[in-house]
């Protein structure tokens, strides 16, 4: 799984290659996208051992999981494009 991670990673900074080309700053911020994602996963590790250890199930903990990540998606999301600040669309 790792692997495949790496390479669809890989794959997603390539198609932005020319933008990193033109704005080096950018890549800077990949480092610290990586690191969330393995915060992210240790995280999800030690939250489904734990369901695991008190009884309760591997989709219960999926199902929590998955729930939390849409609501800070879309809470990051509004917070990003509050909207259209030039009135237009």
């Amino acid at each position: 799984m790792g692997l495949l991670g790496a390479l669809l990673a890989a794959g997603v900074v390539g198609a932005y290659e020319e933008v990193l080309a033109r704005q080096v700053l950018v890549a800077f911020f990949v480092p610290g996208v990586v690191n969330i994602a393995d915060a992210i996963g240790t995280q999800t590790e030690a939250l489904v051992i734990r369901g695991l250890s008190v009884g309760a199930g591997i989709g219960r903990a999926e199902v929590s999981e998955v729930v939390t990540g849409v609501l800070i998606g879309a809470a990051l999301a509004c917070l990003a494009f509050p909207g259209d600040p030039a009135g237009v669309g």
